[in-house]
């Protein structure tokens, strides 16, 4: 279950931009001053950054010592030289970023790993740790799995509110008629397409077949996928890719008039909203509709309503005040992990084994010991994250994280 978190406020920005929580006594203001970087796709989840900072900053359990802070800069478009560029101009200007916030696509985040991979020996780019507040898609291989975590649900999350919707179904209308899962088989959409084949076998339902198009599929290519479910007699159709591709894949089933009372369609994915009034359509827009009409969809809850109701009363109300973004509750949690994360890095890099005369209570966020380059910082960075485990709002257990 998720939740979501809003507090307003105004940031000017130039070539980036800084907010921090507020400084209002003495002690706050001798604090030292420890920044994250933030490489945002919308500017409309700083109100939760911006809370999270406040409510950081005056917890006096968390980074007692230090002050946090957010220096960062808009990346509004999914282009991969474009978004290596802002994330280079961020982290070359001081002051230094322990951690990144990202809400990137996938393609900029894998070329910031590869570049910044590759460049550990002679010091080129830096090597930061990122925090995910949205689900980037999964392209990486093997290789580039280490640099970043999501705290946004992946794709998989789906996967057991769709079989148990389909469980439902099938107890009370019985097995006379077939399921087709068509899904984008791309990376981060194949391998959760076999978890939900896995989890229906598991639970006895056997009346399904699945279908799969790949990123260079034609239109013609799409038209055979769905007259091959058509002939199967596939009624019931559970579609697990991306928005460009339903749009197209609905205009398809317009033409092969698969919509309607015969059909049932169930959509599982991280859409924008009004994600169909989008003019790079294949077909006219009431064709669109009319092939939408009764389409059920599965979408990720921005907060747990509850846990919301009773904890956060007052962030309760900020979200239904101002206009909604469902990654808000995700950058404030995303913000709350990164200060856990570096409260409790010492505990991590401070090994007697590899370094000497380390004393516990030494600092290690200041400029004089992180070095991205040095393995060690990378490797204690990478451990407390992965041991963070915290009650935030858009989750109600732990693990918190899921790497990619």
């Amino acid at each position: 279950m998720w939740w979501i978190v809003l507090y307003l406020v105004w940031v000017s920005c130039g070539v980036y931009g800084m907010t921090s929580g507020p400084r209002n006594s003495l002690a706050h203001q001798e604090k030292t001053l420890v920044y994250i970087g933030g490489l945002l796709t919308d500017l409309r989840v700083l109100p939760a950054v911006q809370h999270a900072l406040k409510d950081i900053n005056n917890n006096p359990h968390i980074l007692p010592h230090h002050t946090l802070k957010f220096a960062y800069t808009e990346v509004p478009r999914c282009e991969m030289d474009y978004g290596f560029q802002k994330y280079i101009d961020l982290v070359d200007i001081l002051p230094r970023k322990l951690l990144l916030l990202t809400g990137l696509c996938s393609p900029i985040i894998e070329r910031i790993d590869f570049e910044s991979s590759r460049s550990v020996s002679n010091n080129r780019y830096p090597r930061i740790l990122q925090v995910a507040y949205v689900n980037p898609g999964s392209t990486f291989n093997s290789v580039h799995r280490q640099s970043l975590f999501q705290i946004f649900p992946s794709q998989a999350a789906f996967n057991e509110p769709c079989t148990k919707l389909i469980e439902e179904t099938t107890s009370k209308f019985g097995y006379g008629w077939k399921i087709g899962l068509l899904y984008q088989n791309t990376p981060d959409y194949s391998a959760p397409q076999v978890e939900q084949v896995a989890m229906l076998t598991r639970q006895q339902i056997h009346n399904f077949e699945s279908a799969s198009f790949d990123a260079n599929s034609s239109t013609e290519d799409i038209r055979t996928v769905l007259r091959k479910l058509q002939k199967d007699n596939v009624t019931v159709l559970v579609g697990s890719f991306n928005e460009t591709w339903a749009k197209r894949i609905f205009c398809l089933a317009y033409s092969e008039k698969m919509y309607g009372e015969t059909y049932t369609w169930l959509l599982a994915g991280d859409y924008d909203s009004k994600w169909w009034q989008m003019d790079d359509t294949e077909c006219f827009p009431h064709e669109l509709h009319r092939a939408m009409d009764g389409m059920l969809r599965l979408d990720i809850l921005p907060f747990h309503t509850i846990y919301m109701e009773k904890k956060f009363p007052e962030l309760r109300r900020f979200h239904h005040s101002l206009k909604s973004n469902k990654h808000h509750g995700y950058a404030y949690d995303a913000t709350w992990a990164a200060a856990l994360a570096l409260h409790n890095v010492s505990y991590f890099y401070n090994q007697p084994a590899r370094i000497e005369n380390s004393n516990p209570q030494d600092d290690y966020l200041t400029n004089s010991t992180v070095n991205f380059q040095n393995p060690l910082w990378e490797e204690a960075m990478h451990r407390s994250l992965s041991a963070v485990s915290f009650l935030g709002v858009t989750v109600l257990s732990p693990p918190l994280f899921r790497t990619l």
